[in-house]
């Protein structure tokens, strides 16, 4: 005889095998029984039907769901969104919240279009509902294209954006009618940097949706809209709204990603670019925001700080800042980018950063010493010329680079004694071929040369 147990696995082979819709129904009470066993194992049977009644009693259900049970419906691809589309155009509001909800978690990206139409519509009193479903859609939508393919899923999803883009850049473009920010941030973070209809808003100031499109540029947290500004700096014919965004943005994860994109040596494009960047207002307002960068990107801000078309006076203020309380990396490459600037400041703080106790600053400064006409420069320099540092005893070498053995013998007859014996002693510790050089001369056969 066969148990109860039994008896309710062969009504469930039953329900699964049948093809009668009237099943539908029967599966919809059992979803209110009492015995979980019972609700559990008819769920999966009632995911099998496409049926509108159980699509409806489905979401319905929705913010009861179990996690388990929600992941069943994603699983069944699809399945759900029929009933997501007809209340989210219905006159259902509760329910169209729920779908809203739903449309969110089911990353049915074929949605966007509908979430696009209800946003737009101002009359919809789900609208605000509709849009945060929408940013977080195409959030993810992003996320996947960004990440290695999942072979997994049968749809492509560079593909599936360029199918849906076009419902977002309709709506941005009707923006005057419904002033809603999450369509142009939808946009932007599902766009490219040579998106159409993106590019025109930014070089047209007098666009209503300029406004709003270059301030999430500047203030957005979201990665994808970071990405899409940072690439601006790639684009040989970037609009000038975009970099003037890209110098304005002060939070520290850009920063970051900014000094780490612009590197240690930038390319011709983006050299090209940091030089229309004329403002940078943290700089002046929040340099210490300099202070919170790693090492390894403290050389990109200096890059930032010198080959942008902001004033030289807040340049230099800027290196002065990084030579004085910089990371190493930083302050190398500051004390390098420094021997652009001339003038009695600049030169004050070179004598300031000579303290340094890093003897790889020190060395990069002092080959600017003599050019910049700092007292007491030959001193320091041949003091230099006995450091323990190679690195100092090869700068120091470099800036009395004239002292030359060539030079000194050239100019011997015309030396009194003590100027022969101070400069000789000089050559003879910076030309490092010097004693090969007098030894050639000694063995001459010209006794001119040999004297």
């Amino acid at each position: 005889m066969k148990t109860h147990y039994q008896n309710f696995e062969d009504t469930l082979r039953v329900l699964a095998a049948s093809t009668n819709e009237a099943t539908v129904p029967v599966l919809l009470a059992a979803l209110n029984s009492e015995d979980a066993c019972v609700r559990d194992g008819v769920f999966p049977i009632l995911l099998r039907r496409r049926s509108p009644e159980a699509e409806n009693e489905i979401l319905h259900r929705w913010q009861e769901l179990s996690d388990h049970w929600k992941q069943l419906v994603i699983r069944r691809e699809d399945w759900l969104s029929p009933a997501v589309r007809r209340a989210l155009m219905g006159e259902d509001l509760k329910l169209a919240n729920v779908a809203c909800a739903a449309a969110a978690e089911l990353a049915d990206y074929e949605i966007i279009p509908v979430l696009v139409a209800v946003v737009c519509d101002k009359r919809s009193a789900v609208s605000y509902q509709a849009g945060g479903a929408l940013l977080t859609l195409a959030e993810r939508l992003a996320e996947e294209i960004s990440a290695p393919r999942d072979y997994r899923n049968r749809k492509d999803a560079h593909l599936q954006r360029a199918h849906l883009l076009g419902s977002l850049e309709k709506g941005v473009q009707t923006f005057d009618q419904h002033q809603r920010r999450e369509l142009i941030e939808s946009l932007l973070i599902l766009a490219s940097r040579d998106n159409a209809v993106v590019s025109r808003i930014l070089q047209e100031p007098t666009e209503r949706a300029f406004t709003p499109m270059v301030d999430l540029l500047v203030h957005s947290p979201r990665p994808c809209i970071m990405r899409l500004l940072l690439s601006y700096l790639d684009d040989p014919f970037a609009p000038l709204p975009a970099l003037h965004a890209l110098g304005r943005r002060r939070d520290i994860t850009w920063l970051r990603q900014l000094c780490r994109k612009i590197g240690d040596e930038p390319g011709g494009v983006i050299r090209n670019n940091l030089k229309r960047i004329e403002n940078i207002p943290w700089l002046k307002t929040h340099r210490f925001l300099l202070d919170s960068l790693h090492d390894s990107e403290q050389p990109g801000a200096v890059r930032l700080i010198t080959m942008s078309g902001m004033p030289r006076q807040e340049s230099l203020e800027s290196l002065a800042h990084l030579l004085r309380s910089g990371k190493p990396q930083g302050k190398r490459t500051a004390s390098m980018a420094i021997a652009e600037f001339g003038g009695a400041e600049a030169s004050a703080v070179v004598q300031s950063a000579l303290e340094d106790p890093d003897p790889t600053v020190r060395a990069n400064l002092a080959t600017q010493l003599r050019t910049r006409g700092i007292p007491g420069s030959m001193s320091r320099l041949v003091k230099m010329l006995d450091s323990q540092h190679e690195v100092e005893q090869r700068a120091a070498r470099k800036a009395l680079e004239e002292f030359t053995f060539a030079s000194y013998a050239a100019n011997f007859d015309y030396l009194d004694e003590e100027s022969r014996e101070r400069t000789g002693e000089l050559v003879r510790r910076i030309d490092e071929k010097s004693a090969s050089l007098l030894r050639d001369e000694l063995c001459s056969t010209s006794r001119t040369r040999r004297r």
